[in-house]
């Protein structure tokens, strides 16, 4: 049977053909009672939950300099001079600082940008995330 025979066949009939995979509906079948009553046949969910957030944190540690830290924040994590500086110094004083909140994909790519950025330019300087 060819394909196009084969998806005449599938349109007219109620039941899928012989040998096709379980779990496929005609297109013409009947709605059954567990399914939405909906003109777009879609089930509307109340309520959508949001993606877990993570801290990106800069680690302190006594080799890179204070302005290279302004910078990575700067660059990577869209800061502006007067925040990086506040925020470099908090890594300064309290061993760590937070240099943004981000899902997922977002604080994983940010943080191996920075390792990377300061292991080109010869820095020790370690970004981490954990969750928030």
């Amino acid at each position: 049977m060819s394909t196009s025979l084969f998806c005449l066949a599938i349109q007219n009939s109620t039941l899928p053909p012989e040998g096709a995979p379980r779990g496929l509906v005609p297109l013409n079948a009947a709605k059954t009672p567990d399914q939405p009553e909906s003109e777009s046949g879609v089930e509307t969910i109340s309520q959508v939950d949001h993606p877990q957030k993570y801290k990106v944190l800069i680690l302190n540690d006594d080799y890179t300099p204070m302005d290279f830290v302004v910078l990575v924040l700067k660059r990577y994590f869209a800061k502006q001079e007067e925040e990086a500086n506040q925020i470099m110094l908090e890594v300064h004083k309290k061993g760590a600082g937070i240099a943004g909140v981000y899902t997922l994909e977002i604080a994983e790519m940010r943080v191996m940008q920075a390792n990377q950025f300061a292991r080109l330019n010869q820095h020790p300087l370690k970004t981490t995330l954990e969750p928030e």
